[in-house]
C-alpha cells in the first residue's frame, strides 16, 4: 500500500470510527473495567503492560465484532440508514475487513502469550462471532425475534468478561464476589448497548432495529433507569462483600448518580442530540466511577 493510500485509509477510518465505533468512549468504559476485575480476581501486582494489553486485545475484540456486524447489516443498513460510513463509500467493507484481520490477529497473539486457558477461549470467543456472523444459520428467522437476536449477540461481550478474568489468574474459581462483579459488568454491557439502540422520535427509523420502536421513548428510558439502579445496588453489593471502606469519596458515586438523573430528566423532556450525549456521558462517568472505586479501594 502507498504511503498517500495508506494516510487516505486512515482519514477515512477516522471519521468511520466517530460514528460507527468510538474509540475513545469504548477505552474510557473498558479501562475501568479490567482494573476493577484485576482487583476482584487478583488482589494486586498489576503491571501496566498487562493493562494495555488486555486494553488492545479487548478492543480488537471488539472491532471484530463491529465489522461482523457492517457485513452483515449492510443490506438492512443502505435501506434505512445510508447515512451511515459504510453506505455512503466512506470506507468499504473490504477495507474494514483488511483492519479486522489485523485486529484478530493482535487478540490471537495477546492470547497466545497469556495462558492456554486464554487462547482456547479466544477460539471459542472466534468460533461464536463466526456462528454469529451467519446468524446461527438461522437467516431472517432470528431477526424476526429483535430481544432474542440482541441477546445472542450480547453473548459475545459477556465471553469477553470471562477472557478477561483468566488473563489476570488462570485457574480463579467462581465465589459469591467474582459472581457479583459478573453481574455488575454484564448488567453494565446491557446498559450501553440499551443506551445504544434508543432513539429520539425525530431519528426513529422504520428499520424496527431499535429499543424504541418497540417500547416508545419513555418506556425505554425508564427500562434504562432501571438498569442504572440494578448496577448501582450491584455496587452496593461489590462493596458490602468487599468490605471497602468508601469514606470521603462516597460523595464521588452521590454526586454523579444525580448528574445522571439530571441528564435523563433533560433527555426525557427535552428529547434531542445534546441531551442524548449528555445521558451518554453521565452514564460513562458514573460506570467508570464504579469501577475505578472498587480497584483503588
Amino acid at each position: 500500500m502507498k504511503h498517500s493510500d495508506f494516510l487516505s485509509l486512515l482519514k477515512r477510518f477516522y471519521v468511520y470510527q466517530e460514528e460507527r465505533f468510538p474509540i475513545i468512549f469504548l477505552i474510557l468504559a473498558t479501562f475501568p473495567v479490567i482494573l476493577s476485575s484485576h482487583a476482584i480476581i487478583a488482589g494486586a501486582n498489576l503491571s501496566f503492560l498487562n493493562v494495555f494489553l488486555l486494553l488492545l486485545a479487548s478492543i480488537s475484540y471488539f472491532f471484530h465484532i463491529r465489522v461482523i456486524d457492517e457485513h452483515r447489516d449492510f443490506k438492512h443498513d443502505s435501506l434505512y440508514h445510508n447515512d451511515r460510513p459504510v453506505q455512503k463509500e466512506i470506507i468499504s467493507l473490504i477495507e474494514l475487513k483488511k483492519i479486522d484481520f489485523i485486529a484478530i490477529v493482535l487478540f490471537l497473539i495477546i492470547s497466545v502469550f497469556t495462558s492456554f486457558y486464554a487462547l482456547l477461549l479466544a477460539l471459542i470467543m472466534l468460533v461464536y462471532t463466526f456462528f454469529g456472523s451467519r446468524e446461527f444459520f438461522l437467516g431472517r428467522k432470528i431477526r424476526r425475534h429483535f430481544f432474542l437476536y440482541n441477546a445472542v449477540n450480547l453473548v459475545q461481550m459477556l465471553l469477553l468478561q470471562i477472557f478477561v478474568y483468566s488473563f489476570f489468574f488462570v485457574n480463579f474459581y467462581l465465589n459469591d464476589v467474582i459472581l457479583i462483579h459478573f453481574l455488575f459488568v454484564s448488567i453494565g454491557t446491557m446498559m450501553f448497548e440499551f443506551l445504544r439502540k434508543i432513539k429520539t422520535p425525530q431519528l426513529e427509523s422504520t428499520g424496527k432495529d431499535t429499543y424504541t420502536w418497540y417500547f416508545g421513548f419513555n418506556k425505554s428510558l425508564f427500562i434504562y433507569f432501571f438498569l442504572v439502579c440494578l448496577n448501582v445496588v450491584l455496587f452496593l453489593c461489590i462493596t458490602v462483600k468487599m468490605q471497602l471502606k468508601l469514606g470521603i469519596w462516597t460523595f464521588l458515586p452521590v454526586a454523579l448518580s444525580l448528574f445522571f438523573f439530571l441528564s435523563l430528566y433533560l433527555h426525557f423532556t427535552k428529547k434531542n442530540s445534546k441531551t442524548d450525549k449528555l445521558l451518554q456521558a453521565s452514564s460513562l462517568f458514573l460506570y467508570m466511577a464504579f469501577n475505578l472505586l472498587i480497584y483503588f479501594l
